[in-house]
């Protein structure tokens, strides 16, 4: 098991090199002059070249991004263009603020759609079936930015139930943006769970549960939900790419001092150390959390863990059941 976990952390070194550099690429082909921003439109132009020079703005674009990443591996992520101040102090203090909103999308959209989606496959072509599956398609093709603008327009203009920006308020500050965001992703598990129970109560083990007297609450969670676990396992790996992603947008929509409005005003004004360094956190958040779940997949599915055991723990473990079978 050690050596499956090992594998999966080695794996997020590499990704996060392409990652960065495909960025940083990107960043660096749109036109941009690091000196004007720090020193404003007035400034001459021989201290903007010498600024630009400073930050090695001149040089060619590989060994700019080799020194970035030497500075970043010992923990310089550079001051913002802006502000004057380091990212890495910025960056932290905005963190909780996305990981907040992603989490609570998460749970909200896990605790409705798993239910829903047991209840339209157990009562599959039944009304609530019919109408919930119609409106879960609605819902996955809404917009969340364009979700939250309508909620912005009814429960916090018209209304005044709740705030239109910021986080000044408490729960009531987050009631807007986590719904706004988490709506389509329940829809999507609820479809999801809903095609994963009714691939799972029609094996055979199920009906021959069935046949013994088991009581339906039994069958239904204990042996067909606890089988569909690893599709849903991997709907939860690809929503959290989606949910950071939204997280962008929706931050900007209801004013969140997280890390997403941090990125979209950043590339707003083209301030490459706090680009850079949104993203990075964002993927490395990212990256550690699809290690999470293909541990969660280990301990899910016996088959990937026995791959990583040793041969002596398997043997052993053979002996054992030859041994309470006779």
């Amino acid at each position: 098991m050690l050596k499956y976990v090992i594998k999966r952390i080695l794996m997020i070194i590499p990704t996060m090199f392409i990652v960065t550099f495909i960025v940083f690429w990107l960043i660096n082909i749109t036109p941009a002059d690091p000196g004007r921003i720090i020193l404003g439109a007035e400034a001459s132009q021989d201290l903007v070249d010498q600024v630009n020079h400073d930050l090695g703005y001149d040089l060619p674009l590989v060994q700019r991004y080799f020194k970035w990443v030497g500075d970043a591996l010992h923990g310089d992520l550079g001051n913002s263009y802006y502000t004057k101040r380091p990212v890495y102090d910025e960056m932290m203090a905005r963190f909780p603020y996305t990981v907040k909103l992603t989490f609570l999308s998460l749970g909200m959209a896990i605790l409705i759609g798993l239910p829903l989606g047991v209840l339209c496959a157990v009562k599959q072509y039944s009304i609530a079936d019919n109408i919930l599956s119609t409106l879960s398609m609605f819902l996955a093709a809404m917009p969340a930015f364009w979700l939250g603008l309508l909620l912005l327009l009814q429960f916090s203009l018209r209304l005044g139930w709740f705030p239109s920006s910021g986080i000044t308020l408490g729960w009531r500050s987050w009631v807007l943006p986590t719904f706004s965001l988490a709506v389509g992703y329940t829809a999507s598990y609820l479809r999801y769970t809903r095609s994963a129970m009714l691939d799972t109560i029609r094996q055979d083990y199920v009906r021959t549960v069935r046949s013994k007297g088991c009581p339906e609450s039994t069958v239904i969670w204990k042996h067909a939900f606890r089988n569909s676990m690893m599709t849903l396992v991997t709907i939860t790996g690809m929503s959290l790419a989606g949910l950071l992603g939204g997280a962008f947008v929706i931050e900007s929509v209801f004013s969140i001092p997280g890390l997403g409005l941090m990125g979209v005003t950043a590339i707003k004004r083209k301030d490459l150390p706090q680009i850079m360094a949104s993203l990075v956190m964002l993927g490395t958040f990212f990256l550690v959390m699809m290690v999470v779940i293909d541990i969660l997949y280990a301990f899910i599915d016996p088959r990937i863990k026995s791959k990583y055991e040793t041969p002596k723990k398997k043997v052993s473990e053979k002996n054992k059941d030859v041994e309470g079978s006779i």
